[in-house]
């Protein structure tokens, strides 16, 4: 319980929208600091659609957004996450109506795309200058057990052209549940504890299941 308490006592939360044909999504963000009276904070409204390279390459499949010294840093990624495009806010004041995000550098996934349907980032605190990291989380279509997590290096070095590393040759986040019901096709997250530099993956039922919607975590080794 006081895991899932620290989970939700964010400051911000984000909201995706897409029309019919996907060829259009916003981006929204909403304060939540006072869970029974969110904000809506329409000056920060991200508006996406479709250009030359592609249907739906503007869609807004999964949102993830962190803190870094200067400013915010929100990576969307789109239809199947093809391409993850990089956002910075002008400024760290998201309450102020003169602050924006402004497009600052994309990322093309394989011939496929990455698959990814949650991506989540976080800053390492612990290394020389805080590096920045990205987690992809998907799951085979075809196993109902097997679910899998890949760990990016975020180049922030120039914030007008943020890049994507590699994905961890490693991969160390590789889970076979022992239920096909809570997979990371649906809903699902990391959480870093800063206290014990660790992950926790997280994910969710698709259905609610006897009047619930079961979560379920795995802790994660980031050595």
């Amino acid at each position: 319980r006081a895991e899932i308490e620290r989970l939700v006592r964010c400051s911000f939360g984000m909201e995706i929208t897409s029309n019919k044909a996907q060829s259009q999504s916003r981006v929204v963000i909403i304060d939540i600091s006072d869970t029974q009276q969110p904000q809506h904070l329409n000056h920060l409204d991200i508006s996406r659609s479709a250009g030359q390279d592609g249907y739906d390459s503007q869609t807004a499949g999964a949102v993830a957004l962190v803190k870094l010294s200067s400013c915010y840093l929100l990576a969307v990624a789109n239809y199947n996450a093809w391409t993850i495009d990089f956002y910075t806010s002008t400024s760290l004041d998201l309450q102020d109506s003169n602050t924006s995000f402004v497009k600052s550098g994309s990322a093309k996934g394989p011939e496929n795309g990455w698959q990814y349907q949650n991506i989540n980032l976080f800053v390492d605190s612990s290394t020389d200058g805080g590096k920045v990291w990205m987690v992809g989380m998907y799951a085979e279509l075809l196993q109902n057990t097997d679910n899998y997590a890949d760990l990016f290096e975020v180049n922030v070095s120039s914030l007008q052209n943020i890049t994507l590393g590699e994905p961890s040759a490693s991969n160390p986040f590789d889970f076979v549940t022992s239920s096909g019901h809570a997979r990371f096709l649906y809903g699902s997250g990391v959480y870093r504890d800063t206290a014990t530099d660790s992950l926790t993956m997280y994910c969710c039922e698709a259905n609610i299941n006897d009047g619930a919607s079961r979560c379920y975590r795995w802790p994660a080794n980031n050595n």
